[in-house]
C-alpha cells in the first residue's frame, strides 16, 4: 500500500486474512489480478471443518463420556479451547488438594458469579 500498489479496501481486506492467505493474495492484489471484491470473498470464506456451529458435542472414549454443551454453539476449534481451558482450571484446583467433586462445585460456582478462570478456592 505505501507504493500505491494496492488501494485502502484491499489492504483491509488483507489485513483479516491468516498470514498464509495472505501472503498467497498480496502479490496477486498488487499485480491487479484479484479485485477488492475477491479478496474479501476469500476473507468470508471459513476454515474447513471450523464453520459448522453445534451446541452438544459427546466424545465416546475407553474410559468413558465426555459432554460438552455451549449456549453459544462451537466449532471445533473453539471445543479445543473450551477443554484446553477446562484443563488449566483443573490443574490449578488440583495443585490446591481439591478432589473432583469440590473442584467441580469451585468450577461450577465461579461460572455462576461471573469468574470463569479464577481459582480462588
Amino acid at each position: 500500500m505505501r507504493k500505491g500498489d494496492i488501494s485502502k479496501s484491499a489492504a483491509y481486506a488483507l489485513s483479516r486474512m491468516s498470514p498464509d492467505q495472505r501472503a498467497a493474495m498480496m502479490d496477486k492484489a498488487a499485480a491487479g489480478e484479484a479485485t477488492c471484491e475477491q479478496l474479501n470473498s476469500q476473507v468470508r470464506r471459513r476454515k474447513p471443518g471450523d464453520d459448522i456451529r453445534t451446541r452438544r458435542v459427546i466424545c465416546e472414549i475407553a474410559d468413558g463420556t465426555v459432554s460438552v454443551q455451549s449456549k453459544a454453539g462451537l466449532t471445533f476449534t473453539s471445543f479445543i479451547e473450551l477443554l484446553e481451558g477446562l484443563l488449566r482450571e483443573c490443574r490449578k484446583l488440583r495443585t490446591k488438594g481439591l478432589d473432583l467433586s469440590t473442584a467441580a462445585l469451585v468450577l461450577k460456582d465461579q461460572c455462576r458469579h461471573g469468574r470463569a478462570g479464577e481459582s480462588s478456592a
